[in-house]
């Protein structure tokens, strides 16, 4: 297959011998052959008033079920979410929202809308009353209990042929609205998609697939599978010609017109009764991120350096000179870290052990830039360049190049800052000069002379 190895979740609404919902997962590491989850969660069975979604809602790198009843006991739409950290087991949230109860018409989404690192809930209704279809916002940071949007969008009313999901479609940080006409005017399945930054108000693209017309057998998911930064569209047969649930994924390079895998899976075919859903990261990788934090960090917290831990890992340091702190702030980011981006947060996820490294560089480069410049907010002033320069070429000096700069791109993502990719890539250029033996006092002074001689972006004398 691509260099994402995705996960497939089926959850089972009913009918299971354990007598609640229950969430089963396959592996893209295995081609989707091979279960690594059996969970029994801690939802009774429900009917298809149910939606069911995913979402790291307590940015812990796990992987949450979120379950939508669009017709809740309270008079409400309500969320409840069922932690991935207790298999499933616990719920971590019951919120009656501000959304009445909602039929079929309604689809939904959990995501970070509103950019302030916590998930919304964006609610879509094909049939509003403005004869159009529309997005309803409620924020996460109010509980849901506030409508932070209403919105009536670009596309007509819309029937159940039609899924909808969000997706950072531009790569420019807004969550876009991908539309997908499981019977398109094409006569096969068509994606359309609004933009985000036109709040929903503006095509950016419609594609007709190489995929025929489909039915409500068929799901769908958008996932990176070639790290090119363009979404490729995976489609989800339930009831395969193979005999099981099927994966078949277009390729975003070539417009959705050429198949780049078809698989049949490990699961049997589903009927109504299951919901499926694709996510990005791999169950393997996001446990054993877990792992290595919960396991080897948070039980070394108080009197463990980093190069120690690293040790015991039998992790190669010889290239690693950064301070020898405690890597505390690495777990209070864990549990902590609403204000890192999606970007950010997937790296971690696959690059635990490099996250630690930049991190321990950032802290590095605050505290000494706070001891140097004082009387300075260290936002786009002479203090923050210095800091975005020397953080650069920290890592720039002790990580593979590609490494460091995914990381300060990933830290940059959405923001449209002027200054900090430039002071960035300074201090690239501080690394390159150094060499790899450079201290880290010689980083800092050359990028203060860079600064002094208006090499670095900024703002304030």
């Amino acid at each position: 297959m691509s260099n994402i190895k995705p996960t497939l979740f089926a959850v089972k609404r009913s009918g299971g011998n354990s007598g609640s919902t229950e969430l089963h997962a396959l592996s893209g590491l295995d081609d989707f052959s091979r279960f690594v989850m059996h969970n029994v969660t801690g939802l009774h069975p429900v009917g298809d008033d149910w939606f069911f979604t995913l979402s790291d809602t307590d940015r812990d790198f796990r992987t949450d079920l979120v379950a939508i009843n669009r017709n809740g006991a309270s008079g409400s739409t309500e969320i409840h979410v069922l932690s991935g950290a207790s298999d499933h087991g616990n719920f971590i949230q019951h919120t009656a929202t501000a959304l009445s109860h909602t039929g079929q018409e309604w689809d939904f989404a959990v995501a970070d809308w509103s950019k302030n690192g916590i998930d919304d809930l964006i609610s879509i209704n094909r049939n509003g009353s403005s004869n159009r279809t529309e997005v309803h916002v409620l924020s996460g940071k109010h509980n849901y209990q506030k409508f932070v949007a209403h919105i009536a969008t670009g596309l007509h009313s819309t029937s159940s042929d039609w899924v909808f999901k969000l997706a950072d479609w531009t790569g420019s940080g807004d969550l876009d609205l991908v539309c997908i006409n499981r019977r398109g005017g094409s006569g096969r399945t068509d994606i359309h998609v609004l933009s985000g930054a036109s709040g929903y108000q503006d095509f950016i693209l419609h594609q007709v697939t190489g995929l025929h017309a489909t039915d409500l057998n068929w799901s769908f998911g958008l996932v990176d599978l070639d790290s090119t930064g363009r979404l490729d569209f995976v489609a989800i047969d339930h009831a395969g010609s193979s005999g099981a649930v099927e994966i078949h994924i277009l390729s975003a390079r070539s417009d959705y017109q050429t198949f780049v895998a078809h698989i049949a899976t490990g699961l049997h075919p589903v009927d109504t009764n299951w919901t499926l859903l694709i996510q990005a990261e791999s169950v393997y990788v996001e446990v054993e991120a877990a792992n290595v934090i919960h396991s080897e960090f948070k039980r070394r917290l108080s009197n463990c350096s980093i190069v120690k831990v690293f040790s015991e890992l039998d992790i190669n340091t010889t290239s690693w000179q950064g301070p020898p702190e405690s890597s505390i702030n690495l777990v209070k980011a864990y549990y902590y870290q609403r204000h890192l981006n999606s970007k950010e947060r997937s790296f971690i996820v696959n690059h635990p052990i490099d996250s630690i490294r930049a991190l321990d560089a950032a802290d590095e480069a605050s505290r000494r830039v706070r001891e140097e410049y004082p009387n300075e907010i260290l936002l786009n002033d002479r203090g923050d360049a210095v800091r975005h320069c020397y953080w650069s070429a920290m890592m720039n000096r002790d990580l593979d190049t590609s490494i460091a700069t995914e990381i300060l791109d990933n830290h940059e993502y959405g923001t449209n800052d002027p200054y900090d990719p430039h002071n960035n890539a300074q201090g690239r250029e501080v690394a390159d000069a150094a060499g790899h033996d450079a201290s880290n006092d010689r980083l800092f002074r050359d990028c203060q002379d860079r600064e002094r001689s208006g090499s670095l972006m900024h703002d304030r004398e």
